[in-house]
């Protein structure tokens, strides 16, 4: 079922689903946004008159009413779909981290083990750590730098979601998209926060 209606910019007949009515669309002739009727408030195009243009001061007969043509329905809330798929992204970077951890969680007691054992009253346990690094060459484990990369990545991500997410906020159409998208980084950022607490804690000088 269709509703048409005249353009309240430009009185040309145009048409949308009954599912915009009462809505914001856009007219395919001026472009600019109007509101739907909520029902048909033009039945027959040949209804509408068509205004005659001058020539040397003269009427002249306009063609016939134009057809209705469907009017854009700003449907897509394409920022806050960005947003959402960003969202999702950081949710699948974290569960790569997180398989890639559990495979990795023996070596990962050995370090805490190494560490522990060099720290001291006099040792603080970042030095616990860098002498734990020295001894390896300096170099760390690759499990590790990987699952790093993947928790900046995974944080530039949710950065990106929220800018978007907020940006989304500001469009009508789909909005619960970018409200989605913001639940599930705000969810991120807390996991974040856990952890660097976690981590500074682990690094607190004695």
């Amino acid at each position: 079922m269709t509703i048409r209606f005249q353009c309240s910019s430009c009185s040309q007949p145009i048409e949308v689903d009954d599912e915009w009515a009462t809505k914001v669309v856009a007219c395919p002739y001026c472009r600019n946004t109007i509101t739907a009727p909520a029902e048909s408030t033009v039945t027959d195009p040949s209804e509408i008159p068509t205004a005659s243009p001058m020539v040397g001061g003269e009427a002249v007969p306009a063609g016939p009413a134009p057809l209705p043509q469907r009017a854009i329905g700003p449907s897509t809330n394409v920022i806050a779909l960005v947003a959402l798929l960003l969202s999702f992204g950081v949710l699948a970077l974290l569960a790569a981290q997180s398989v890639l951890m559990s495979g990795h969680s023996l070596e990962w007691e050995q370090m805490e083990e190494e560490i522990t054992k060099r720290e001291s009253e006099s040792v603080s346990r970042m030095q616990a750590f860098n002498e734990y690094l020295y001894s390896r060459g300096g170099e760390l484990p690759s499990w590790l730098v990987a699952s790093t990369a993947i928790t900046m990545c995974a944080m530039a991500g949710c950065v990106g979601a929220i800018v978007c997410g907020i940006l989304g906020l500001r469009r009508v159409q789909r909005r619960r998209l970018a409200i989605a998208a913001l639940l599930i980084c705000g969810s991120v950022v807390v996991f974040f926060c856990a952890g660097i607490g976690l981590s500074l804690s682990m690094f607190t000088w004695v």
